[in-house]
């Protein structure tokens, strides 16, 4: 249905989409207009990374192709010339297939009415499946990791690494970025958790960058995972799509690492957004609102009229 170049932006999308967590979650500080700027500064970072990649990269991507190009490579050397499934796309088969038959659409559903019915009843099972998965694993590693991340945490913003951030420093923000969101699904509750570390001045800016670039890593993980239980040929176009994904971000991250100039950039674009945003809380919801729902709309619109 979607062909990998159309599904490259759309890819990038949902990389800045996803940020809007974190810009959200900084209004619970709102009510001391300077912790809301250091919350807010942390999210920001978040945001602006993510817009800045996409900017960069979606031009080189319509000059040159070069993510179609890698991730189509990498999927080919993956899956080999003549396999066309993930290596361990048969066990998730072998797990899965007694569930499907005994309540999918040539079961329990296929008894309830036709075929349209029987469908959208195994969609809507699946899909609450996911979720109720996704929230369980969620919470109980976010639990199980919450001490281990805070002494991680602890260690990284000791006095010594605080006045210069070393390649040590920075190699071990990047690892608690990438661990933590590994273990809960998602970078947004790791650019989250910054946030009360960011309040209490307990992390420079710069330390907490480098655990967002890590999470911003770690949260390709999961669409690598997907792959394992797409079968058939699509297999490989699933696979192509989470490494356009995975080199994406990690890219991404290890140039901002490499380049400082560019870190105190984001950082600084994130401290100007924090001032301009402490200015009047409702103006910046509704910006938010806008950027992410609103102008998305609009292009949809006319991309429709278009068309």
């Amino acid at each position: 249905i979607v062909t990998v170049p159309v599904a490259i932006p759309i890819i990038m999308g949902a990389n800045i989409g996803t940020t809007i967590t974190a810009l959200l979650v900084s209004f619970s500080y709102m009510g001391e207009r300077r912790e809301f700027k250091k919350a807010f500064t942390t999210a920001a970072m978040h945001l602006w990374f993510n817009v800045l990649v996409v900017l960069v990269a979606l031009t080189i991507e319509m000059l040159f192709h070069p993510l179609q190009t890698i991730s189509g490579d990498l999927a080919d050397k993956v899956l080999g010339s003549s396999e066309t499934t993930v290596p361990t796309t048969h066990i998730v088969e072998d797990i899965t297939t007694p569930i499907v038959d005994t309540i999918g659409t040539h079961g329990l559903f296929g008894m309830v009415g036709n075929g349209g019915v029987a469908t959208a009843l195994s969609l809507i099972t699946g899909t609450l499946f996911i979720l109720v998965a996704i929230k369980v694993m969620s919470y109980q590693l976010r639990m199980i990791t919450a001490a281990t991340t805070h002494s991680l945490l602890d260690m990284f913003s000791s006095p010594e690494e605080n006045t210069r951030l070393t390649l040590k420093a920075n190699t071990l923000g990047v690892g608690v970025g990438l661990l933590f969101t590994i273990m809960v699904t998602a970078s947004s509750v790791t650019v989250s958790s910054m946030q009360p570390f960011a309040v209490t001045k307990s992390l420079p800016r710069r330390a907490m960058l480098a655990v967002i670039l890590g999470a911003n890593v770690g949260t390709t993980l999961t669409a690598m995972i997907a792959t394992f239980a797409i079968v058939g040929v699509h297999g490989a176009f699933a696979l192509q799509a989470a490494l356009v994904h995975l080199t994406l971000n990690l890219v991404g991250a290890l140039v901002v690492l490499c380049v400082p100039s560019l870190g105190r950039a984001i950082t600084n674009l994130a401290a100007g957004s924090a001032r301009l945003a402490a200015r009047s809380y409702t103006r910046t919801i509704v910006t938010i609102f806008g950027m992410f729902m609103v102008f998305p709309i609009i292009i949809l619109v006319i991309y429709a009229l278009m068309n």
